[in-house]
Order: C-alpha cells, then sequence, then structure tokens
C-alpha cells in the first residue's frame, strides 16, 4: 500500500500531474489490455519475495484495476469511479496474472545494462531515442502536402525533395514551407 500510495501521489513532479499519469495508464491498460509479452515485468528474487525493477507504475495500475475497492481509501473519488468504470467495461482485459522476467544474482549488470537502456534517455544512440518528426507522422499515417510530393520529386530527379533542400534535417522545413491553408509557407 506504501508503494502505490508513492506511485499515485508522488512518482512525477507534482501529486496532480502523478495521479493523472498513474489513471492514464491504467485506463490505457484496461482499453487496449496489458502486452504482457512484450513489456515484462523485470525483477529478482530476495529470499522469499521478488523486488520489481521495472513496470512498478504498470504493475500498480493493474492492482488498482484488479481490486479497486482494496485502495478506497488511497484513491480520489473521480479516480476510484473511474476504475469502478473501467473494471465494469473492459474486464476482459484486465490481467489476472503476470509473467515476470526474474534475473538471478550473476545477472546484476545485464538487468542493469537493460534497465540504463531503457530509462536513461537516448546515450548517443545506445538507449530509446524519441522519434523524429517525420517518423511520427508516417507512424500515424499522416501525409502532408511535402509528403505526396516526395515520391514524384526522387521519380524525375533521382533524389527525395527533403534532402535536394537540406538533407534528413530538413524534414520539418520542408513541411513548413510547403504548408498549405494555414497563412504560412509559399502562396
Amino acid at each position: 500500500m506504501d508503494e502505490l500510495n508513492k506511485i499515485y501521489n508522488f512518482s512525477a513532479q507534482s501529486q496532480s500531474t502523478s495521479k493523472r499519469q498513474l489513471m492514464n495508464l491504467a485506463s490505457s491498460i484496461a482499453e487496449n489490455g496489458y502486452q504482457n509479452d512484450v513489456e515484462p515485468i523485470l525483477a529478482t528474487r530476495v529470499g522469499d519475495k521478488y523486488v520489481i525493477h521495472d513496470a512498478n507504475r504498470r504493475l500498480s495500475a493493474i492492482k488498482l484495476l484488479q481490486n479497486p475497492d482494496c485502495y478506497r481509501e488511497l484513491l480520489d473519488d473521480r479516480d476510484y469511479k473511474r476504475l469502478k468504470n473501467l473494471v465494469a467495461e473492459y474486464p476482459q482485459n484486465i490481467p489476472s496474472s503476470l509473467d515476470i522476467v526474474v534475473f538471478g544474482d550473476n545477472e546484476q549488470d545485464k538487468l542493469r545494462e537493460i534497465l540504463n537502456r531503457k530509462h536513461n534517455g537516448p546515450q548517443d544512440g545506445a538507449g530509446t531515442i524519441p522519434w523524429s518528426t517525420e517518423a511520427k507522422a508516417r507512424f500515424s499515417g499522416r501525409q502532408t502536402f511535402s509528403d505526396k510530393l516526395e515520391t514524384p520529386f526522387q521519380n524525375q530527379f533521382g533524389d527525395s525533395l527533403t534532402s535536394y533542400l537540406g538533407g534528413s534535417n530538413a524534414t520539418t522545413s520542408t513541411r513548413r514551407v510547403f504548408q498549405l491553408g494555414s497563412g504560412q509557407g509559399i502562396s
């Protein structure tokens, strides 16, 4: 209960942000399910207990979803009601058990390296790198006017429009130049 209280109330820069983030995670898990095989819980065993090293927020969100009544005193009324609604609407998505990856005593360096890559930023490419504007647009399937120009330009000139106008760093500039209907760019 103490650890869940810390995550619910004090895991972000402000208490309201902390609560909102945990509740949004619980909503996401309830609505979409938890992909345990894609996002495993990483732990070590200490005696007859397990120490969770990665997934404390996810595990807390799942515990809240599994039994909101158990945490009634901890939760704001609005959050408690939200959890109850999620449980009623998406009972099939709330996991009743989870697999964990347990690292042995001789695997502590391996665990530390995994956690370092996941949680300590880009690290000059060794860690998780945030998606660029272009990658986000590609993932979401959004196409801008300049995106629609890329293939014909490449077919005609053998190079992408973006590369021609300044290389891979010019992607957002190219989009701004060709932005239509907003009063910006070339008319």
